[in-house]
């Protein structure tokens, strides 16, 4: 039966996000610094459209255009427009910028956005490119894993795995450590290949599926597993996040709390957004919890990054928020915007259907860079916020 996707939508009656400021990390404020509209965003689609910056170049992506913009200033470089799908972020890989499409991975140059190569693949693809040692690896919602040569996009090997009649919409890309490819599974396994011939080195059950409904079997492993020096983070929705050791996937610890964000890793300490909108920060040795955060409850939130002494995270009201490291108090919230004329932005997809209103979630990971922090929405409007002192 084809795989019917599931869109996760949070309830978010009741719930108010307000601007807060607190001085910390010697930070008195979040300034506002440009912002550009990036084509018409996902089009109401659930895409990770996470931008990428390469030394003073930023590189932002709409369903339908790619954009190269000057670091610091927000100014236009060039702009490409694409007929077929844009569906994830893209990969820098040398000369080259890497995205997927509906079924298709395509290399054009960050030079001008020309295109260099393109090449088919099964079904569609919501995962970046992951690229390593010459090879560009692809995650399909049909369950195929593909290693693509770099310079001409020709297919070196395929791995399958099942995918479940149900499962969320999203994939996790793969995570390349030395002389393995990690992958997380729909059916909820992580599973480790040679990532030169896509040789199955071992499979570990993070979860198994059970339940009343196809819904409450969901075990996927949706969010980016993370490749740490304690191990392998791998977390399944609604059946908890483990460690993991890499050479033989034996399990070291495993917690009842779940994310499809991700994690970000800093020390000896693991941060996320759990399921209900909860911020935690547990140990990654012992998986024992420092702090919870509570604030946001209710809301969907993205991975966290880190910036100075605190994490990052957006959320799915178009709202950034910074917490402190340490013991998860706020510092500042704020909104990506756009400017008064551009705003309300029309889509596309809103032209057709009257009913259709445009989301400001940022499902994204914010894009941090020293002081910068980079934010990109549903709508396509990317701001640039940075610290000031």
């Amino acid at each position: 039966m084809k795989n019917i996707y599931l869109l996760l939508l949070l309830a978010l009656a009741g719930c108010s996000v307000a601007p807060v400021s607190e001085e910390g990390a010697g930070y008195r404020a979040v300034d506002s610094i440009w912002t550009i509209q990036v084509g018409h965003g996902t089009e109401g689609r659930h895409l990770l459209h996470a931008p990428v910056v390469e030394g003073d170049r930023l590189y932002a992506v709409s369903y339908r255009n790619i954009i190269a913009v000057e670091r610091e200033s927000g100014k236009e470089i060039w702009r490409k427009n694409f007929e077929s799908a844009i569906n994830t972020g893209v990969t820098v890989a040398g000369d080259l910028l890497l995205f997927g499409g509906d079924a298709e991975i395509v290399a054009i140059s960050k030079l001008n956005g020309e295109l260099i190569w393109r090449a088919q693949a099964n079904s569609e693809i919501l995962a970046v490119p992951v690229v390593a040692n010459g090879l560009v690896f692809i995650r399909t919602v049909d369950g195929n894993l593909t290693a693509h040569d770099i310079g001409s996009g020709e297919q070196r090997w395929i791995y399958q795995f099942r995918v479940p009649i149900l499962s969320l919409r999203g994939d996790a890309p793969p995570s390349v450590q030395s002389d393995r490819l990690f992958v997380g599974t729909a059916g909820g396994k992580v599973i480790a290949l040679d990532p030169q011939r896509g040789d199955l080195l071992w499979d570990s059950a993070l979860a198994v599926a059970h339940g009343r409904n196809e819904i409450e079997r969901l075990v996927d492993i949706d969010a980016p597993l993370l490749t740490t020096v304690h191990g392998v983070v791998a977390s399944s929705y609604q059946q908890g996040t483990m460690l993991m050791t890499p050479q033989s996937g034996q399990v070291i610890w495993k917690r009842d709390f779940s994310t499809i964000g991700g994690h970000a890793f800093d020390g000896d300490r693991l941060y996320f957004g759990d399921l209900e909108g909860g911020i935690w920060s547990i140990s990654v040795d012992r998986g024992a919890t420092y702090w919870k955060q509570p604030s946001l409850e209710g809301l969907e939130l993205t991975r966290p990054a880190l910036q100075a002494d605190m994490i990052v995270l957006g959320d799915n009201r178009g709202y950034v928020h910074w917490f402190a490291k340490g013991d998860g108090s706020k510092r500042f919230s704020k909104r990506v915007e756009t400017q008064k004329e551009k705003f309300p932005i029309k889509s596309a997809t809103a032209d057709y259907n009257k009913s259709f209103n445009e989301s400001r979630a940022i499902l994204a990971s914010p894009l941090i860079v020293d002081d910068w922090a980079y934010l990109i929405d549903q709508r396509g409007v990317l701001e640039a916020f940075r610290l000031s002192r």
